[in-house]
């Protein structure tokens, strides 16, 4: 059943960013802002966040940073995409995020207290786990953020190893630095809204390109070039959240299927324990002295069994030395 509800989540999530979810809603619903119209607002958001942190830069005296939008493009073919609605428009993630990097390439010196530090072993489709994590001086964190800076709204998504290719969103409050096993995205919201780009990495769609750029002998490796590149596809901010909801609704249901699983499963264990151990005393079947009393006829116990049993053992044995003296 876990893998039927596996199946149903990545259905879900590809109708989702194929359209095919919101095909219905959309007939109803025509008088859409142009994703022409978004991108444009997305690229201006862009340009005013690069100039707001030239302006920093030069007001603390400190480097100018480097321009996202000039950083090195990838020159590896672009696979076969999902149809999509003509009201929706491709384009590459990097065009429609404010930044694309990842966390740090020098392993910290870590501590038993502090700031937290994450790495890919803390995310998991559509979530955080903080549980199990390491810590770095709060200088060291400082100076870690000068380059890559995670806050609620942005996207972490695992870039090396076996479990490359899960999103979640950051909706955690507390400062955090990451490791390099991280990529981090700055969606240009809410012209690109967060949750739907975290459905949107998750997707079939995403990891498909993501399995075609992969590199790495052993341990897979997504370079930050590649995820930069892939095709995201942007549909109007009205459906953006009607996909959401819609996504969220069905994921709520299926998580609730589960739950009555496990608690079902959780049941069945301890009746499986309950019939063995009346098995075990008998008690799942009439024993003989219930069913001889049904039947009105007599019963003899197992004592008395074997009291009469060895009554003819000693008779027999007496027998046979009387025999014996006769002789």
């Amino acid at each position: 059943m876990s893998k039927i509800l596996r199946r149903f989540r990545q259905s879900v999530l590809a109708a989702a960013c194929s359209g095919r979810l919101t095909s219905a809603w959309r007939k109803n619903n025509t008088e859409l802002t142009s994703v022409n119209i978004i991108y444009d607002r997305i690229q201006a958001k862009c340009n005013e966040w690069y100039d707001n942190l030239c302006e920093n830069a030069l007001r603390e005296q400190t480097r100018q940073p480097q321009d996202p939008r000039k950083s090195k493009k990838s020159n590896k073919p672009v696979a076969d995409l999902p149809e999509i609605p003509e009201s929706w428009k491709y384009h590459r993630l990097e065009d429609l995020c404010y930044l694309i990097t990842d966390g740090t390439h020098k392993t910290p010196e870590y501590r038993q207290k502090g700031i937290p530090f994450l790495s890919v072993k803390n995310v998991r489709p559509f979530s955080i786990d903080d549980r199990d994590i390491k810590f770095i001086s709060e200088q060291e964190h400082n100076e870690l953020i000068s380059r890559c800076n995670p806050e609620k709204g942005d996207i972490l998504y695992t870039k090396v190893g076996a479990t490359f290719g899960y999103a979640a969103a950051v909706n955690i409050e507390y400062p955090f630095s990451i490791f390099v096993s991280l990529a981090l995205i700055k969606p240009v919201t809410p012209f690109f809204m967060t949750d739907y780009v975290a459905i949107l990495m998750n997707s079939e769609s995403v990891f498909s390109q993501a399995r075609d750029r992969v590199s790495g002998i052993g341990t897979p490796d997504l370079h930050l070039i590649e995820i930069r590149d892939f095709r995201a596809p942007l549909p109007p901010i009205e459906e953006q959240q009607e996909i959401v909801r819609l996504v969220e609704a069905m994921f709520k249901s299926a998580d609730a299927v589960e739950k009555r699983i496990d608690a079902a499963k959780v049941r069945a264990e301890k009746l499986t324990q309950a019939i063995l151990a009346k098995a075990f005393r008998g008690e799942l079947v009439p024993t003989e002295a219930e069913l001889a009393r049904r039947e009105g006829r007599s019963y003899e116990t197992a004592s008395e069994l074997l009291a009469r049993i060895k009554s003819e053992i000693d008779a027999k044995q007496t027998s046979q030395k009387v025999r014996r003296n006769r002789g």
